[in-house]
This record gives C-alpha cells, sequence and structure tokens, in this order.
C-alpha cells in the first residue's frame, strides 16, 4: 500500500515539473503589449495612426438603478479600420467603454444619431468626419464602489503592436 502511494506521489510531482516546464517553454517568447493611457480633454482633437476624433460634449443622468452617460464624439478615420482586434472591422464602438477604474467598464451599443439610430456598416465605413453619439449605463452600485476617477476610454493599436488607450475623465456626480 506504500509503495502504490509513493508511485502516485512521484507520478504526480513528474506530471507537475513536466507541465511547469512545458508552460514556460511554450510562453518564453510571448510579449504582452503595453498599454498607455494618455488622458485628453473635452473639446480637444485627439490624433492617432488610423483615426482622429473629439468629445464634443458629455451628458449625464441619475436614475434610481443606474447612471446614464451620453457622450456626443466627431471621428474621423485615416486609415484602415482595425476595432476589436479585427482587421477591417469599423465598428468602433467595440473599442471604446465607460471605465470605473477597478469596478466595471461598460461598452456602448454602437454610435448612433442624434435621433437613436445606430449608424449602419456602409456609414462606418464612409469617409470623412461623423458627428454621433454613444451612450452608456451603470449600475449605481458600481459606481459608488469607483476608486478613480469615471472615464470615457477609446483603445487603439498601433502599428508596432502596442496600444493606446485614450482617456476622457469624467466628473460624474
Amino acid at each position: 500500500m506504500k509503495f502504490k502511494t509513493l508511485l502516485i506521489i512521484l507520478a504526480l510531482l513528474f506530471l507537475s515539473i513536466g507541465s511547469a516546464w512545458q508552460y514556460r517553454r511554450v510562453n518564453q517568447k510571448v510579449k504582452q503589449p503595453l498599454v498607455v493611457e494618455k488622458i485628453f480633454h473635452q473639446g480637444e482633437w485627439v490624433t492617432d495612426q488610423n483615426v482622429r476624433f473629439k468629445v464634443k460634449h458629455v451628458e449625464h443622468q441619475s436614475a434610481t438603478a443606474e447612471k446614464r452617460v451620453k457622450v456626443h464624439l466627431q471621428i474621423q478615420q485615416l486609415g484602415a479600420y482595425h476595432y476589436g482586434l479585427k482587421s477591417g472591422n469599423a465598428n468602433l464602438a467595440e473599442n471604446m467603454w465607460l471605465n470605473i477604474p477597478y469596478a466595471i467598464s461598460n461598452q456602448a451599443r454602437g454610435l448612433t444619431h442624434p435621433s437613436g439610430q445606430l449608424f449602419t456598416d456602409q456609414e462606418l465605413h464612409s469617409s470623412g468626419l461623423k458627428s454621433g453619439f454613444l451612450e452608456f449605463t451603470v449600475p449605481n452600485e458600481s459606481y459608488r464602489a469607483r476608486l478613480q476617477e469615471t472615464r470615457f476610454s477609446f483603445l487603439l493599436q498601433q502599428s508596432s503592436g502596442q496600444f493606446f488607450k485614450y482617456s476622457l475623465l469624467l466628473h460624474l456626480t
């Protein structure tokens, strides 16, 4: 009985050491891209490799269960579309969040016209300056749990593989 237990312990030890060695070997060349956060201000044009944008204004409302935040955005695509880590994807809302650090991050449904109608894929792929709205909701409990200022964030990947997260600090009440 003791021999069988010793054999099982040795097999598990060998399996653990082998798994750890294999994990290290497979992952030794993997480099996580660095995300650099850049703070910008409302009304300021931000220009990146493939996009130029500006947050014109931000509205917020408090309801009994949630906060609603509406971001008015002007945006112009300067190069290739690459949102949601997919080449050719023009759905920029996949890279935009209402970010409450250490609590929750919420995405919008998509970029909408003032009427509330979503931009179509054709409209998103069209060149020129677009003006639209992003609407976010966040539960009040998550908002109260925040440890830092709430922010609107737009994550953009560079051709080098590095990411820039452009953040607008929102002073919500």
